[in-house]
């Protein structure tokens, strides 16, 4: 349709140019007729003429009009035609990315429900069981209940920052202790099969709202976790430079595609495909994360990350205690 509309326009163009090219040829041979009449059959002579040089100084004006109107126009359809098919792309993206989101989200509030259900028939049905696999069983249910309920969290916070309702309540906190909190946390619950090492400086503070800086945290460690073999090691970094505090996660993992780094932090956006994809997740944890980052007035960025693996970084004003 886009190349017919150019055509179709070309060919307008073209059509003009040789009706104004038969106009000065209609009005130059009436002209030299009444010359004709007057003077003598001197071609040369009549084209030294008044009328003849009138003649061809507005066929000119009329050609540069033409010329010049058509590649205006001609301009404003392909910038058009350009953002038509960006649109377009954008479009097909976008639906792309609900599909996979919705594959997604289906798996993951499936899969630990499914799992609390069978541990909830299990010790009803079955009185004897052993209290050691009982424990064991208790404490799986509940790691699903708390991967369930930090999916929902997640759902419910991205949806209040897409909407402006989230409001940080910032104060004075101590990063250090914060992230000290979701290590050890991490360390006897989804992180417990890799090695989490921390060095995190004591005493760093921020103004931040406790809450959503906890979910920063969380996220970057579970999506390290996620992304990286079992037995892997997992940094986490928290450091003053000069008058920032500096927080880095890194991971041995699966790394991110440079050709995907850019997108990496749209909502929903996961690396690869759904369909093929065994990672666990719904897209929204580094949206999440750039969101309340920019919230608290800091940067985050990816940095290259040898041999392999991820490394996120994140920076925030420093304040005293």
């Amino acid at each position: 349709m886009i190349a017919y509309i150019i055509a179709a326009y070309l060919w307008w163009m073209i059509l003009l140019l040789k009706k104004n090219n038969d106009l000065l040829h209609i009005q130059t041979e009436t002209a030299f007729k009444e010359f004709r009449l007057t003077n003598s059959d001197d071609e040369s002579a009549f084209k030294s003429t008044a009328i003849y040089t009138q003649l061809s100084e507005k066929h000119r004006k009329q050609q540069t009009m033409i010329l010049g109107e058509g590649c205006v126009f001609m301009i404003l359809i392909i910038i058009l035609s350009w953002r038509v098919i960006i649109s377009f792309k954008q479009e097909i993206e976008l639906n792309q990315t609900q599909k996979n989101f919705l594959l997604s989200i289906t798996h993951e509030l499936k899969s630990p429900l499914a799992s609390v259900k069978l541990t909830l028939q299990t010790l009803e049905n079955r009185h004897n069981i052993e209290v050691e696999k009982k424990s064991k069983l208790i404490q799986n249910a509940l790691f699903d209940v708390d991967r369930l309920q930090g999916m929902v969290d997640n759902l419910l916070l991205s949806a209040r920052l897409e909407s402006a309702s989230f409001q940080a309540d910032l104060g004075p906190i101590n990063l250090s202790s914060i992230a000290g909190t979701i290590v050890s946390h991490k360390k006897r619950t989804s992180a417990k099969n890799h090695y989490l090492d921390a060095h995190i400086e004591e005493n760093l503070h921020i103004n931040g709202d406790e809450p959503a800086l906890l979910s920063v945290i969380d996220n970057l460690l579970e999506n390290a976790v996620k992304y990286s073999n079992e037995g892997s090691q997992i940094k986490l970094m928290v450091h003053r430079v000069n008058d920032y505090v500096q927080l880095q996660v890194t991971d041995e993992g699966i790394g991110i595609p440079s050709n995907e780094r850019t997108k990496i932090f749209d909502k929903f956006y996961r690396v690869g495909n759904e369909d093929t994809r065994r990672t666990k997740g719904s897209g929204l944890g580094l949206y999440i994360v750039k969101q309340i980052v920019e919230l608290h007035h800091g940067k985050i960025a990816m940095v290259p990350n040898q041999p392999q693996g991820s490394c996120f970084q994140i920076t925030f004003p420093l304040i005293k205690a």
